[in-house]
Parts: C-alpha cells; structure tokens; sequence
C-alpha cells in the first residue's frame, strides 16, 4: 500500500514541524550535492531554519563553505547586472507609438499633396544631352537673378511709401476747433466777437 497524499498545510505540533524540517533539509542537501556532482554545476541553496524565541534562526547552506556560497551569489549577481533589464510595454508606449504613426503618416500624405501640386522635376531631364542641360541652367539662373532684383525693388519701393506718409503727416496743418454750434469767428474759449477787439 502506497504512501497517502501529503495534505500541504502547517504542521501544527511543533516537535513533529522540527522533525520534518530535519529530513526534508537533509533530503534537499543531498539532491543539492547529487545535482551539483553529477552535472558539474554552480549550487547554492540558502535555508534559515524554524523561528526560535531564545535565539535568532538556524543557517544552513550549500555548500558548506561559506566562500563558495559567496562566489556563487556573486556570480549571480554580476550575471544580473550584465543582464538588460527587459522593457515593459504599457499604455503609455501604445499611445506613444500610435502617434508617431498618425504624424508619420499626416507627413507622407502632406508631402504627396505637395508634389502633385507643385512639382519640382520633370522626367524629361534625364534624357537632355549636356548642351541641354547647361542652358536650362543658365536660364533657371537668370530667372533666380530677375526675381531677386524684383523683390529688392519692391521692398525698396514700400520703405519709400512709409516714410513719405510719415513726411506728410508730419507737415499736416493743425485742425482749428470750433464750438458745436458756435460762430467760425469763435475760439475754443468761448469769447463772444462783442469782447473782441475790433480790427484796425
């Protein structure tokens, strides 16, 4: 008859929870040592024994030497540092992600509008012979200069106009106020032409 189905809880007696404790860490000692032997392996295995009121936790290792406990967790630990820390995809990186896309493609419809609007090479080019191509360069060249000297013109022209409308308003004469109402004769004082003085 076979061994019943071990029911995984806390043993509740404390004297059998030691007693099982004991076995199983022999147990687990001896496979450490069968797999470490057999395969040629790094293993370490950390077990702090029951917690005890008078005195802290039992250590145990394997292996028994604590500076091959040491060098192995060392190893691991520079085995972690080398690792790359693995990236993690959330919501924020979708969002980020789709747009980027979204801009990427309002760019690519943008610059296909342009270029049928406006378009900058004829295919014809490719088959000029250089005589050809040399004089669409030297016409492209005097039409860039005429531009500019067009351009010059123009502004030259409206800094002229600004500054004569500054002339002239600058010599504008000054508007004489009259009383609403009132005779031209009369100042903005109010002075009746009776309180002038007669002109001689």
């Amino acid at each position: 008859m076979g061994r019943g189905r071990l029911k995984m809880e806390l043993i509740a007696n404390e004297r059998a929870r030691k007693t099982t404790f004991q076995k199983r860490r022999k147990g687990m000692m001896k496979k450490a040592y069968e797999f470490s032997t057999l395969c040629e392996l790094d293993v370490c295995m950390v077990i702090y024994g029951p917690k005890q009121t008078d005195r802290p936790p039992e250590l145990h290792t394997w292996p028994e030497n604590r500076d091959e406990v040491d060098r192995i967790i060392n190893k691991y630990k520079a085995s972690i540092m080398r690792k790359p820390a693995k990236k993690t995809f959330d919501l924020s990186d979708l969002l980020r992600d789709r747009k980027t896309k979204v801009h990427v493609d309002i760019y690519r419809a943008r610059k296909e509008m342009y270029e049928a609007k406006y378009p900058t090479c004829d295919e014809r080019i490719e088959s000029f012979s250089e005589n050809q191509l040399e004089a669409l360069l030297n016409t492209l060249d005097t039409k860039l200069e005429s531009g500019k000297r067009t351009l010059l013109n123009k502004r030259k022209q409206s800094a002229e106009c600004h500054q004569h409308q500054i002339h002239y308003m600058g010599k504008a004469a000054p508007t004489k106020i009259m009383l609403m109402g009132g005779n031209p004769n009369n100042n903005i004082t109010g002075e009746s032409s009776s309180q002038k003085q007669p002109f001689v």
